[in-house]
């Protein structure tokens, strides 16, 4: 298979992962009773103030696999956050040269394919519309998802729910930006004090993923996670993304997450 089938399966299931609307079954139950979920509330708010000391930056060596319906494949590379809304994803060949790297803040985005001689850049919501992607794209909180992120304030987390397997509690959390309001359901086990799995939900109130958080380390003092499957459960394919190698202690900028135009490349701009 060539890099270029590579690169295009990886950002095809990427996108589709992500940002495909699901309809899976709701996995909560009644909300908490009224001094149980006092209790919680406690234990969360500590936990809200312990998290707020943690590195905004991670960078890290990143092996990802998916498999779907249409095809399996993988890559490897590395991958850059910075909180609340960069990431940086680059992938190599096995002689540790780049193939493909992408940046994005949620609302502009870069690409250079080194494999094509393909620059691309602009507005996120310009490439969506022109490509016919999901709407979905524009609500993806992909930095926090990546970096296992869950802060939120008292008055965002609005209920608090049994899990119907017993594997620990549903946080509803609701945070408004403008007019618009950003939902999601968090799995919380609060014996582990560890963060399971996340529901993002779109402005229409459908599923945009399923995100769990297999394993976490602990770097720093701050919990990391090392590995992470996405599933789409509407169209039966999963994204496995490992994490090593990890750093916490870089100091990003902007001026990190910004592509440079190679020489002699092909450029499209998205206005």
């Amino acid at each position: 298979m060539s890099n270029k089938t590579i690169i295009y399966q990886f950002l095809c299931t990427f996108l589709l992962l992500l940002l495909l609307n699901g309809c899976a079954p709701k996995q909560w139950q009644d909300p908490l009773q009224e001094k149980e979920e006092e209790s919680l509330r406690g234990l969360l708010l500590l936990e809200q103030e312990q998290l707020k000391s943690c590195p905004s930056c991670i960078d890290a060596e990143i092996a990802a696999t998916w498999n779907s319906q249409l095809y399996d494949g993988g890559i490897n590379g590395y991958l850059q956050i910075f909180l609340p809304s960069s990431i940086k994803l680059v992938a190599l060949n096995p002689l540790g040269q780049p193939l493909f790297a992408i940046t994005t803040d949620s609302k502009r985005f870069q690409t250079i394919n080194a494999v094509k001689g393909v620059y691309k850049h602009g507005q996120l919501s310009s490439f969506v519309e022109r490509h016919s992607l999901p709407e979905g794209i524009l609500q993806g909180q992909w930095a926090p998802w990546l970096a296992g992120s869950m802060l939120f304030t008292d008055e965002q987390l609005t209920e608090l729910r049994q899990d119907v397997s017993s594997r620990g509690i549903w946080l509803t959390i609701e945070k408004k930006k403008g007019a618009a309001v950003f939902k999601e359901y968090l799995l919380y086990d609060p014996q582990a004090r560890r963060l399971l799995e996340r529901v993002p939900i779109s402005q229409g109130g459908d599923e945009l993923a399923k995100i769990t958080y297999k394993s976490w380390s602990m770097i720093n003092g701050c919990p990391i996670p090392t590995s992470i499957i996405i599933n789409g459960v509407s169209f039966g394919a999963d994204f496995t993304i490992e994490l090593t190698n990890i750093l916490t202690d870089k100091v990003f900028t902007r001026k990190d997450f910004y592509l440079k135009l190679p020489p002699n490349y092909m450029q499209q701009y998205y206005p």
